[in-house]
């Protein structure tokens, strides 16, 4: 098994930010997740692991999108590249999920726009099933640049944006 609690402290405050909370039948554990930072110093703080642990700090602010319109896939926790998207009224988001090793199957993605001064999200899906899980959002967007993150999940699973206008 592999665990391991990260959280993220902000020197001179006493709340500190949950990363990474996980515990797998795993050798090893990969993942991201999103974390805004508004300057400063700040240092990280691990507990229920005595293996050595690693993190890559990444700041995508102001990049350019690798495309136009989403249709992303990956395995585990993430955070996309950014995607342009035009004005669309009838924005459909196409999601799936693969089950586990317990036949159950979750995700939580939300939609994000870059570049507002503070970040402005969508959820896109929040649902665990057993079995294989699927599902259809409706959500209209507006002409810019969008990013996803992914969450609660360790399997593979795919996005895809279409728009009906």
């Amino acid at each position: 098994y592999a665990s391991l609690i990260l959280k993220l402290n902000k020197v001179g405050e006493d709340r500190d930010i949950a990363l990474a909370n996980d515990m797998e039948e795993t050798p090893q554990m990969v993942g991201q997740v999103l974390q805004p930072l508004t300057g400063g110093e700040y240092y990280f703080s691990s507990e229920n692991t005595d293996e050595p642990w690693q993190v890559v700090l990444e700041c995508y602010d102001n990049t350019a999108p690798v495309a136009e319109g989403i249709d992303f896939q990956g395995k585990g926790p993430t955070v996309s590249p950014n995607y342009h998207l035009p004005d669309c009224q009838k924005s459909v988001f196409i999601w799936e999920s693969q089950p586990g090793g317990s036949g159950y199957a979750s995700i939580i993605a939300k939609l994000y726009l870059t570049n507002q001064g503070e970040l402005k999200r969508e959820n896109i899906a929040n649902d665990m099933t057993e079995g294989i899980l699927s599902g259809e959002t409706l959500q209209s967007v507006a002409a810019g640049d969008y990013f996803l993150t992914v969450e609660n999940t360790n399997e593979p699973w795919s996005i895809r944006w279409e728009c009906k206008d």
